[in-house]
């Protein structure tokens, strides 16, 4: 991608099994880049109701 120009990120987290708080992070690198930029999602899994 040319300088200046934006992009997407995707990320995806799997919350089966994992009713409650959490917090995950990824890294994205850039060309030029010396480090990476760290993304932080943080939020809470409702447990499932029960039928």
């Amino acid at each position: 991608m040319a300088p200046g120009k934006t992009g997407d990120v995707s990320v995806t987290f799997d919350p089966e099994g994992r009713p409650g708080k959490f917090v995950k992070s990824a890294t994205v690198y850039c060309t030029g880049m010396k480090r990476g930029y760290q993304l932080r999602i943080r939020g809470t899994v409702e447990p499932e109701e029960k039928k």
